[in-house]
């Protein structure tokens, strides 16, 4: 009996592992990037627990760990987008080196934004030093370059996916991503919500996202922008896997229109 518990335990695993090989090696270079910045994650999270130094009453190392985790979910839904295209177009020349200019743009990011932190000083909005000022336009340049992967994927998807829920839910969320984040943070830029502000220092946030709970916080729009990308894919996958397609695509296209209209609720009430 034992035997017969042992070999269904290892043919178990044996799949689990071939099913895993299989998912990643697919697309390693946004697997890879995805697991390593959310390993990356655990050494931050020490730094929060022993380390209490704040920046408008906020633990310093909050942000470089809601970056983190923000842009490995970022490239763990590329790399399944990714999965979703053939072969030859996913693993084209031109779309593999924008891969590498994506991650390499993640990197410095994570980089400029976990040095700033290390120094107990802002990364965004930085007004005092005088090379973190400089660098803060240039910083600008590498989030959009790094945001702009969801423009390319958008076009790569609608070109060489058959129609459908699925094609409608990744296009729609990565085109969403990319339209309503350059327009949140366009505004956010210019209002600056992470700059020095001593009305700010003791109001109760959201514990994690540092949101105030007093009032509506531009952030909050810009939040959903970014993760528009996961909501096309769930809701097409959801609508695909309990509805026809026909059917399925209308009700994807309806959940994505929602979700701009609520964002842009969110963002027009902010301003």
């Amino acid at each position: 009996m034992s035997d017969i518990v042992d070999q269904k335990e290892n043919l178990v695993r044996h799949r689990a592992h071939r099913w895993s090989t299989q998912f990643i090696e697919r697309h390693p270079l946004f697997w890879g990037a995805a697991i390593v910045f959310a390993i990356c994650c655990i050494p931050l999270l020490a730094l929060l627990a022993f380390d209490t130094r704040t920046l408008s009453g906020v633990n310093v190392w909050v942000k470089p760990l809601k970056f983190f985790v923000s842009i490995s979910i970022y490239f763990a839904t590329l790399a399944w987008v990714a999965q979703q295209l053939p072969g030859h177009v996913r693993d084209g020349k031109k779309l593999n080196i924008a891969n590498v200019v994506f991650i390499a743009a993640a990197v410095i990011e994570l980089a400029w934004i976990t040095a700033a932190a290390s120094l107990a000083i802002r990364s965004h909005y930085h007004t005092e030093l005088v090379f973190w000022r400089a660098i803060y336009p240039v910083m600008g340049i590498i989030a959009i370059t790094l945001t702009s992967a969801t423009a390319i994927y958008a076009v790569v998807a609608y070109r060489h996916l058959s129609p459908g829920p699925i094609r409608t839910g990744i296009v729609g969320g990565l085109g969403l991503t990319f339209a309503l984040t350059m327009m949140t943070v366009g505004t956010l830029t210019g209002v600056g919500f992470d700059a020095p502000n001593p009305a700010l220092q003791d109001v109760p946030r959201i514990p994690f996202f540092g949101w105030p709970i007093t009032f509506f916080d531009q952030r909050v729009a810009h939040f959903l922008s970014l993760h528009a990308i996961q909501f096309g894919p769930l809701i097409a996958l959801l609508a695909a896997g309990l509805f026809a397609p026909q059917m399925a695509t209308r009700l994807v296209t309806i959940g994505l229109v929602a979700y701009a209209g609520f964002t842009l609720s969110v963002f027009l009430y902010t301003i």
